[in-house]
C-alpha cells in the first residue's frame, strides 16, 4: 500500500508540482494506481522531501500560504536546517558583478554564511567567493547543469517544485516559499524594471520579518524600489557589520 508521502511525491512528479491540481486530486480524493504511482517514484533520480516528511522545512508549512507538496533536490538538503546562518540574496545584477552599493557587504560574508537565491548569477557569483549557495530553480529542465554540479561539489543544494518546464511557467509563484527559508533578507539597489527581483522583495515582505535594503539616494527619484521597501517596513543596512546585527546579534 502506497504511504503518504509516496502519494504527494507521486502527485508532483505526475503534474509537475501544479499546485491547484494537486490539492484538487487530493480534496476530491481521487483514485490512484499503485503499480504506476510506484514505477514513478522510483523511477525519480532525485531527492524529493514532502509535506509531509520529517526533513520537509518547518517555516514553509508554517509561514507559506499555499507550501509545495514536494521539493526535489540535488545536494545537500541538510542546509535547509541551517536557517540561522542562511542570507537570501535579492540583487539586479549586470552579468555577474553586484552594483557597487552591495558589493562590499556581498564579497565580505563570513564563511559560515549560506546564500540563497533564485537567480543563478547571483549563484554564480556567491560561488566565485567560495559560499555555500542554495539556489531555487523553476524547474531541473531548464536548469544549468554546469552550475547545479558547481553548486552540489561546493556543498550547496538545488531545489525546485517541477522537475520539467511547465507548459504555463508562473514566473512570479515559484518563487514564493524562497524567503521563509532565509534568517535575512538581503536587498541590494533593485530597479524598477527588475521584474524577477520585485517578486522576490514581495515575498520577502510578506514571508520574512527581517529585510534589510540598501536605501537609494535621493537623487535618483523613484528609479530605485529601495526607500519604497524601506517604507514599507524593510530595515536599513550600510555595512556587512549591520548584516550580521541584523542576523544573529553580530556573530559572523
Amino acid at each position: 500500500m502506497l504511504t503518504s508521502t509516496q502519494i504527494l511525491k507521486y502527485l508532483a512528479i505526475k503534474y509537475n508540482g501544479d499546485w491547484k491540481t494537486i490539492f484538487d486530486f487530493v480534496k476530491d480524493k481521487k483514485d490512484i494506481v499503485e503499480s504506476e504511482a510506484l514505477e514513478v517514484v522510483d523511477a525519480c533520480k532525485y531527492g524529493c522531501t514532502t509535506l509531509l516528511d520529517e526533513d520537509f522545512p518547518y517555516d514553509l508549512k508554517l509561514n507559506v500560504s499555499m507550501p509545495p507538496f514536494a521539493l526535489f533536490y540535488q545536494g545537500n538538503i541538510n542546509l535547509l536546517n541551517e536557517k540561522r546562518n542562511t542570507i537570501q540574496v535579492i540583487e539586479s545584477t549586470l552579468g555577474t558583478i553586484p552594483r557597487l552599493e552591495s558589493a562590499e557587504i556581498l564579497d565580505n560574508l563570513s564563511d559560515k554564511t549560506i546564500v540563497l537565491t533564485t537567480e543563478e548569477l547571483i549563484a554564480m557569483r556567491m560561488l566565485a567567493r567560495h559560499y555555500k549557495v542554495i539556489l531555487i530553480a523553476a524547474n531541473f529542465e531548464e536548469a544549468n547543469d554546469k552550475l547545479i554540479n558547481e553548486i552540489v561539489n561546493q556543498g550547496g543544494l538545488v531545489i525546485t517544485e517541477s522537475l520539467a518546464k511547465p507548459k504555463d511557467q508562473n514566473k512570479k509563484f515559484w518563487r514564493r516559499y524562497a524567503s521563509a527559508l532565509a534568517q535575512l533578507v538581503f536587498i541590494g539597489l533593485q530597479t524598477k524594471e527588475a521584474e524577477t527581483a520585485h517578486y522576490d522583495a514581495g515575498f520577502a515582505i510578506n514571508y520574512n520579518d527581517n529585510v534589510c535594503v540598501i536605501p537609494a539616494s535621493i537623487r535618483y527619484g523613484d528609479t530605485f524600489i529601495n526607500n519604497a521597501l524601506i517604507k514599507a517596513g524593510a530595515k536599513v543596512i550600510t555595512t556587512v557589520d549591520e548584516l550580521y546585527e541584523e542576523l544573529n546579534g553580530g556573530q559572523q
